[in-house]
């Protein structure tokens, strides 16, 4: 299946149980062969990676995932993703969607103010599925059939076809552990990833994150050592490190500038900070994976 330059585009909503969910699909969610190609590249939404063939290895921020049948990827929201010539063996065939959570109006009930934040904090550790039985595998393949031939209630089908697509990669998250309760964390969790994911590159203080978070610094404190096993600057440092690897792996821009704009205040204590986590350099690090 050649793919096409400007694709048919089919864009609708979901629902599951207390949840929305935007879904998206095209006439090149089926690719084969060199069609799987792909150079280093982010999106702003979700996207699906289900492997129905072949073999090799998919790049996901800076680890190597095997490529296999039956595997399936949950590539997060700018998460730089690719898959090289080299990295891809004969056989291979693979199906991908995108996908994104909508988040409930302020005068939606509790209980789909809940379902939502249940929904983010299963999809925050969600990556990796393993569809043994490749039961996902024959709605793939009708989704396909449907974008491509667009006969009378496709829109329709393909809905329904992305429901239950999406229905059974939220049954093998935490979202189907009937063993939780409903109280959890998932609120102090989900402001602390927008928190470090807005501010990392500013100066800001743990009483900055308390005020995101409306509590005391001291309970502010907690949340991060209890979760995290490490103080506040521990994990601004470490937020500002993960984000100069991906620079520095998917980019030619300067040391200075990458240091800037993860929000170093000096060169010097970019190269401090960054040796402490990785045993090695910058430089050592951007030649190592570049």
């Amino acid at each position: 299946m050649a793919l096409s330059k400007k694709p048919y585009f089919v864009e609708t909503v979901v629902h599951i149980e207390n949840i929305k969910i935007r879904v998206c699909a095209d006439e090149n969610i089926y690719a084969v062969g060199e069609e799987c190609i792909a150079s280093t590249h982010n999106h702003s939404l979700y996207e699906i990676r289900y492997f129905a063939s072949g073999g090799g290895e998919i790049v996901i921020g800076n680890q190597r995932m095997e490529i296999a049948p039956g595997n399936l990827y949950v590539i997060h929201p700018n998460e730089y993703h690719y898959q090289e010539n080299l990295s891809i063996r004969d056989g291979i065939s693979q199906y991908s969607i995108r996908f994104a959570p909508i988040a409930p109006a302020e005068s939606s009930s509790n209980l789909q103010k809940r379902a939502y934040e249940r929904l983010c904090e299963a999809l925050s550790s969600l990556h990796y599925i393993r569809d043994e039985s490749f039961e996902i595998l024959p709605y793939f393949e009708k989704l396909v059939t449907e974008i491509k031939e667009r006969r009378y209630g496709h829109v329709g089908c393909t809905t329904a076809l992305l429901t239950f697509i999406m229905t059974e990669i939220l049954r093998r998250s935490e979202l189907d552990d009937r063993r939780r309760g409903m109280a959890h964390t998932g609120d102090f969790m989900i402001e602390t990833d927008a928190f470090f994911a807005a501010e990392f590159t500013r100066k800001v203080t743990l009483s900055d994150y308390a005020r995101q978070l409306n509590v005391s610094s001291r309970h502010a404190s907690r949340i991060i050592r209890k979760n995290f096993g490490m103080s506040f600057v521990e994990k601004l440092t470490e937020t500002r490190i993960e984000h100069a690897k991906v620079e520095l792996t998917h980019s030619s821009r300067s040391l200075g500038e990458i240091a800037a704009d993860c929000g170093f205040q000096s060169y010097g204590y970019f190269i401090t900070c960054f040796k402490d986590h990785t045993g090695m350099t910058p430089a050592q690090y951007r030649a190592n994976n570049q």
